[in-house]
C-alpha cells in the first residue's frame, strides 16, 4: 500500500508538470493543422469535386504548372504535385478512384526528371511522403514494400504537424501562423504561376535544368513505369482510359539534355504504350510554344502557356475519347 501510494503521487506530480507542455503542444499541432497547405486544399477538393470529374491529370510540378483544366471542354481535376512520384500518382487514383463515376480519361505526363526519381528515404524530397500520409492518408512510398506498417507510431512524422514542419515552426509561430505553407491552387488543383511568371529566362536556366535533369536514374524508370502498370490494371476493367504526354519545353532545356539518357527514356515509354495500347502525345519539341510560354523554368509554363498548352491538348487529344463510339 505504501509502494501504491508513493507510485499514484509520482505520477499525479509528473502529469501536473507535463500538462503545461502538452497543452503548448495541442496548441501548435491544431494552429499548424489550420495552415493553407496544397496537400490540404487538394484533399478538400476532390471531397467536393470527385463525383463530377470526368478527366484526372496526375505527375509532378510540371503538370502542375503546365495542365490547366478550365481550359478542358469536360470537367477535369489536376491532381498533380511537386515531385510527385509514379507510385504516388498510383495510390491517389487508387484512393479516389471509386468516388469518380464520371471518369473518362486519366492523363499521365512522362516528365524525365521524375522518371528517373522517387520519394523514398534519402531521397532529396522524402519529406513529402509524410505530407500524403497525413492528409491523404496515403502509405509512404518507402514503406510500399512492406505488408504491415508496424513501425507506424515510431516515426512522429506520421501524424504530427509539429514533426513535419519542423525548423519552420518558429517562422510561422511569429507570423501567427498566417503564412501559406506552399503553393495554393486554383479550384481546378492547376498552379497559377503568375507570381513567377516574369522571372528573366535566360540560356542558363535551361542549360542548368537539362545538366540536373540528365542525372535521372535510369534505374527508376522500370520501378515508375510500374507503378504507372498497376494503375492502367486499376482502370482497364473500369473502361477508364488512359493518355501519356510529353509536356512542352524551351529549346534550351530539351537541345542540352544527355542524348543517352533520353533515348533510353523515350524507348521506355513507347514499349510501355505499346504494350498497354494507350495514346501517346509528345509536345516537348512543338514549335506553338515560345520563351513567352515559360517561367524563369523552362520546362514549367506559366499561365498564358499553360492556357495555350491545355487548349491544344484537350482539342487535339482529349475530346477524342468523348465522341460517340461508331456503330
Amino acid at each position: 500500500p505504501i509502494l501504491g501510494e508513493v507510485m499514484r503521487k509520482f505520477f499525479i506530480r509528473l502529469f501536473i508538470i507535463a500538462l503545461p507542455a502538452l497543452v503548448l503542444i495541442g496548441y501548435f499541432e491544431w494552429r499548424l493543422s489550420t495552415m493553407d497547405t496544397h496537400y490540404a486544399t487538394k484533399a478538400e477538393a476532390m471531397k467536393q469535386q470527385a463525383g463530377d470529374i470526368e478527366i484526372l491529370a496526375l505527375g509532378s510540378s510540371n503538370a502542375y504548372y503546365d495542365i490547366n483544366p478550365a481550359h478542358f471542354s469536360r470537367r477535369g481535376y489536376n491532381l498533380a504535385f511537386n515531385a510527385q512520384s509514379g507510385f504516388y500518382d498510383y495510390e491517389l487514383l487508387k484512393k479516389y478512384i471509386d468516388q469518380m463515376p464520371k471518369l473518362k480519361v486519366v492523363i499521365l505526363p512522362a516528365i524525365l526528371a521524375t522518371m528517373g526519381s522517387d520519394l523514398t528515404d534519402g531521397a532529396s524530397q522524402n519529406w513529402r511522403m509524410y505530407f500524403y500520409r497525413q492528409y491523404f492518408g496515403l502509405p509512404l512510398e518507402s514503406d510500399a514494400s512492406k505488408p504491415i506498417d508496424y513501425d507506424y507510431i515510431l516515426e512522429p512524422k506520421n501524424f504530427s504537424k509539429l514533426a513535419i514542419y519542423g525548423a519552420n515552426v518558429y517562422a510561422y509561430m511569429t507570423n501567427h501562423f498566417n503564412d501559406a505553407v506552399d503553393y495554393d491552387p486554383e479550384p481546378t488543383g492547376w498552379f497559377n504561376s503568375s507570381e513567377i511568371a516574369n522571372a528573366k529566362l535566360e540560356n542558363k536556366n535551361g542549360e542548368e535544368a537539362a545538366r540536373a535533369h540528365s542525372l535521372s536514374k535510369v534505374s527508376l524508370f522500370p520501378v515508375n513505369l510500374g507503378y504507372w502498370q498497376k494503375l492502367v490494371d486499376l482502370l482497364k476493367p473500369r473502361h477508364i482510359k488512359c493518355v501519356m504526354v510529353r509536356l512542352p519545353a524551351h529549346p534550351t532545356y530539351y537541345k542540352n539534355l544527355d542524348k543517352g539518357v533520353v533515348d533510353k527514356f523515350k524507348s521506355a515509354l513507347g514499349q510501355f504504350t505499346q504494350a498497354n495500347g494507350i495514346a501517346y502525345a509528345d509536345y516537348t519539341e512543338d514549335k506553338r510554344f515560345g520563351t513567352q510560354d515559360y517561367t524563369f523554368m523552362i520546362d514549367h509554363m506559366n499561365p498564358v502557356g499553360a492556357a495555350k498548352f491545355s487548349q491544344i491538348f484537350d482539342q487535339e487529344v482529349l475530346q477524342e475519347f468523348f465522341k460517340p463510339t461508331p456503330q
